[in-house]
């Protein structure tokens, strides 16, 4: 299982969304050391309708690393085995 950890001098917000570009969420990521990878999953369970997530991978397409592709495993009441999906989290600037 993949976590999401952070250590930025400064609060930072991502901005999630699925592979067709929706936004699922704007996860706020306090400045120093974090976990944001239940935030993520949370938002991810919400807008998927979908009793458990798991993040299987995350890949950095960015070398300042500003956008992460996260792979996740959603499982729901009609599939128990799950499906594998993608999203994209992407730093905001929020003014």
């Amino acid at each position: 299982m993949a976590t999401i950890k952070t250590n930025f001098n400064t609060e930072k917000h991502f901005v999630l969304t699925n592979n067709e570009d929706k936004i699922m969420a704007i996860i706020n990521c306090p400045a120093g050391k974090n976990d944001i990878s239940e935030k993520v999953k949370q938002a991810i369970s919400e807008d998927e309708n979908a009793e458990s997530v798991t993040l299987v991978n995350q890949f950095v397409t960015d070398k300042a690393g500003a956008t992460y592709i996260l792979n996740a495993m959603i499982k729901d009441e009609c599939n128990d085995e799950g499906n594998s999906n993608y999203y994209n989290l992407t730093e905001a600037c929020i003014y």
